[in-house]
């Protein structure tokens, strides 16, 4: 007996053993898999940071929507020198006008997401342009912002000589007269365009709308007295302004311009119309989150330099280097607002 004895003993301890072994074993086997887990994680966590760090590894090209020598063209060409300063690399600007600017940007959105093909665009090619044409793009899921660049100060010219100051002035010599006022924009459907609505539905002053290929035929037009207004940017009538040929009526903005202090808002004047175009810098949607943000610390470093102090001088543009959130949340904005707008145009 006292072999079964000693038997079963060793059966029982050669049990007991066998469930300590595969229990050490399975936790041996969990643990690695969590550390293999771990280090698979923290792989592709280091490649991702390795691939932004060699950003850019090549020359950048930018895309603008429009022909040489345009503002968001000019821009452009402004901050080549300093981005080559900081990167290293080239950035190329190529520009691609026609087809109401939808060609560059489906161009754009059609690109390899891997920070070498950026564009400058202005946000109605974003807003406005979906609401105006069947078009292969949805802002903001077709894109990834960047930064924002500038606001184009779009607003109402008039002769030096003109029997009005102000834009409230205006509206009521016309009201007064039943005279429809010819105003002279850059193109049909354009913010300008837009603008001369807005005053319309804001004030009851009726308009003709006479479209010309750009703001410097409008000057022309204001000069040559074929129309009444004009609805151009300030950069092209900066010198007209200074030299008594041409004034401003009001901005449409929150807060005087300070290039042209004198010059009263639209909301001073008791007419609610604020807001224009911008431009800022995009890419392709799936750009990731470290290059995009070593985008965005590049082109506002950049928008710091004397070329580009220099453009904006010159250019009366006012630099804004917005967030890419609010930069969304303007445009989603704006469009909403506009798309009552278009409608009301198309009754």
């Amino acid at each position: 007996m006292e072999w079964k004895k000693r038997l079963g003993m060793a059966v029982v301890g050669f049990f007991l053993l066998f469930l300590i072994t595969g229990c050490g074993e399975s936790e041996s086997s969990e643990q690695t898999g969590d550390k293999g887990e771990t280090d698979s994680e923290q792989t592709e966590e280091t490649a991702a940071e390795e691939e932004n760090s060699d950003y850019p590894i090549d020359d950048v090209h930018i895309i603008t929507p429009f022909g040489a020598g345009g503002t968001m063209d000019l821009a452009a060409h402004a901050l080549t020198k300093e981005f080559e300063n900081i990167t290293g690399h080239s950035l190329v600007v190529e520009n691609m006008p026609g087809g109401a600017g939808v060609p560059p940007t489906m161009e754009l959105i059609n690109a390899e997401p891997d920070g070498h093909t950026l564009a400058v665009l202005p946000s109605g090619q974003l807003s406005l342009r979906p609401l105006l044409q069947d078009v292969d793009y949805t802002y903001p899921e077709d894109f990834t912002t960047i930064v924002g660049v500038g606001d184009f100060q779009m607003h109402p010219v008039v002769k030096g000589d003109a029997p009005y100051d102000t834009m409230a002035e205006m509206v009521e010599y016309f009201n007064e007269s039943g005279e429809e006022v010819k105003v002279g924009t850059p193109g049909v459907n354009t913010f300008s365009h837009l603008f001369a609505e807005q005053l319309h539905q804001e004030t009851g002053i009726n308009y003709r709308h006479l479209p010309f290929e750009g703001g410097k035929k409008v000057v022309s037009a204001i000069l040559g007295e074929q129309v009444d207004m004009g609805v151009i940017n300030v950069s092209d009538v900066y010198q007209q302004v200074q030299n008594g040929e041409l004034k401003i009526l009001g901005f449409p903005s929150e807060e005087r311009f300070e290039n042209f202090p004198d010059v009263p808002t639209l909301k001073e004047q008791g007419i609610d119309i604020v807001g224009g175009p911008t431009f800022g810098i995009y890419g392709p949607a799936g750009l990731s989150d470290g290059i995009q943000e070593q985008l965005k610390d590049i082109f506002t470093e950049a928008m710091d330099s004397e070329d580009f102090n220099q453009f904006s001088e010159n250019n009366n543009i006012l630099v804004t280097k917005t967030e890419a959130e609010e930069m969304k949340e303007q445009i989603t904005s704006n469009q909403t607002n506009l798309t009552e707008l278009v409608e009301l145009m198309d009754e």
